[in-house]
């Protein structure tokens, strides 16, 4: 074999080393023993949840705010929990593959408003305890659910796609919501006095409007509605319908 060939064969067996090294995510086979780990974090605002964890979020009173992680033994390397600009971010490492019983829990403690949440990945995040500031959104994607309940927010902003469920309920002065892909917003507790909502996909919003109602919907979507609101803009196509609940 002359020099140019083991050459070009050194080449390519170098190429596949590489690619399988980069290619090749961790795979671990999740312990039985269960175990908590406490994680102090600084002031946050935000909450970012993904990679199907379950996440409950309390109201720490006066204690500093902090979040217990409670995972199969060994899976807690592999878990990031941290608080950056503040945001609180829980998730795994990128690429990390466990099989097995796996058990991703967070118990979240902060007496700070939060401003914004983000539950993706098929992850569940309960927050009925929780201050908001005046102006709060939120964001789920990726067959994820929220339940929470907002108290007298000034305004509130849901984007809510991909299969996922967003139940609140509590009072906001406007709404401004898109729901997309076969996803959720239910609970006629939720009551707000202006709403400008955009459904398609087969979506469904459910709350109770007071003032106004500005709606597109596309797709086969529904809003459900309870109050005497004014429709002042409305566009349905492919299906869409309004329906007025019975107070």
């Amino acid at each position: 074999m002359n020099v140019y060939k083991k050459q070009i064969i050194g080449w390519a067996l170098s190429t596949v080393l590489v690619v399988g090294l980069f290619s090749c995510d961790d795979e671990i086979d999740a312990s039985s023993t269960v175990t908590t780990e406490e994680i102090t974090v600084g002031d946050f605002h935000e909450v970012e949840v993904s990679n199907d964890f379950d996440v409950e979020i309390f109201d720490a009173e006066d204690s500093d705010e902090y979040v217990l992680i409670e995972s199969n033994e060994n899976l807690h390397k592999y878990i990031q929990a941290f608080q950056e600009e503040g945001r609180l971010v829980i998730r795994m490492d990128k690429g990390t593959n466990i099989s097995g019983r796996t058990i991703l829990k967070a118990r979240v403690y902060t007496n700070k408003p939060i401003e914004y949440i983000s539950v993706s990945g098929a992850s569940r995040l309960t927050a009925s305890d929780v201050m908001y500031g005046d102006d709060v959104t939120f964001e789920l994607s990726g067959a994820s659910f929220l339940r929470t309940n907002v108290d007298s927010v000034s305004t509130m902003i849901a984007q809510v796609t991909g299969g996922s469920n967003f139940e609140v309920q509590g009072q906001a002065n406007s709404i401004d919501v898109e729901v997309t892909g076969g996803s959720r917003i239910q609970d006629a507790r939720l009551e707000v006095n202006m709403a400008n909502v955009i459904l398609s996909g087969g979506s469904t919003a459910e709350m109770a409007i007071l003032k106004e109602i500005r709606l597109s919907a596309s797709g086969a979507s529904v809003l459900k509605y309870a109050g005497d609101a004014t429709i002042k803009a409305i566009d349905l196509t492919s299906g869409s319908t309004i329906e007025k609940l019975d107070q």
